[in-house]
């Protein structure tokens, strides 16, 4: 799980959608990376319920999917695509804190 984690955070590394947004004739591109982005978590919510299931399901649930992410079976629901265009995510509070040096 973490390679994925580390393949993604490479991958927005690399295409700076912050950047592209600035863009008006790039907003397909930015639609692209930001599936991408969002496909990604939506796998890796269902990756790791089994050993975070709180963390897995307000993951979800901010991705907008809907139902319970522990009802979502590898390998079937683990598919690329699984996503809906245009499905509406929403900001939440953060899954993992970031810890403050002292």
């Amino acid at each position: 799980m973490w390679s994925i984690v580390d393949r993604a955070n490479g991958y927005l590394v690399e295409k700076e959608p912050w950047k592209v947004a600035k863009d008006e004739g790039r907003r397909a591109e930015l639609g692209s990376i930001l599936y991408a982005a969002a496909e990604t978590l939506r796998i890796l919510a269902i990756l790791i319920q089994p050993i975070m299931p709180g963390a897995a399901q307000r993951l979800w649930d901010q991705l907008g999917v809907g139902g319970a992410v522990e009802a979502r079976r590898v390998p079937v629901d683990v598919a690329w695509g699984g996503l809906k265009p245009g499905t509406v995510t929403s900001k939440g509070e953060a899954l993992f804190p970031r810890v403050e040096d002292d």
